[in-house]
């Protein structure tokens, strides 16, 4: 089940950080501790969550999240979607491809006309996610959804418009 995360709590920041657990090892090495990146991860996403067109969406199964990405309407009716992840145990199982096609809709329902994600070309298992539920490649500029570029990565776009569900 699709849920939106509209309020931070602790619990809340725990729960994002473990079901990120891989991303956050990484960005763990900027920060003095652990509890130093989890009360700035904390602060970060009270605010992003307090903006109507920035959203924290979960997949969730039996109480657990087990995956979960950010979005942000860059332009009217256009998404970018990233931090598009699976917990390590959930993998596998099809959850992203769920979380991506609950996205596609809801979304879709708001009146998105198209969403788009920057994708490493080395990230074999997020282009296949992708490309399983109608996103194509690009040659555009690898620009995020703040306008900022993001080098080496492509731009994956998915249109709603005779694009089928993910397969």
């Amino acid at each position: 089940m699709l849920k939106r995360i509209t309020q931070v709590e602790p619990s809340v920041v725990r729960d994002l950080v473990e079901l990120y657990r891989e991303s956050m090892a990484q960005l763990a090495r900027r920060f003095e501790s652990p509890q130093a990146m989890e009360q700035a991860y904390g602060e970060f996403l009270k605010e992003f969550v307090t903006h109507d067109r920035q959203m924290v969406l979960v997949e969730e199964v039996d109480g657990v999240w087990v995956s979960g990405l950010r979005c942000v309407e860059s332009a009217p009716g256009v998404w970018y979607l990233e931090a598009v992840e699976t917990a390590p145990q959930a993998r596998g199982q099809g959850w992203a491809k769920q979380l991506l096609t609950h996205t596609q809709q809801r979304l879709t329902g708001q009146g998105a006309r198209e969403l788009f994600s920057l994708i490493d070309p080395e990230n074999t298992p997020s282009i296949a996610t992708h490309v399983d539920c109608g996103f194509a490649p690009t040659q555009r500029k690898p620009i995020n959804g703040w306008g900022e570029e993001d080098p080496g990565n492509i731009v994956y776009v998915w249109h709603p418009e005779g694009d089928l569900p993910c397969t």
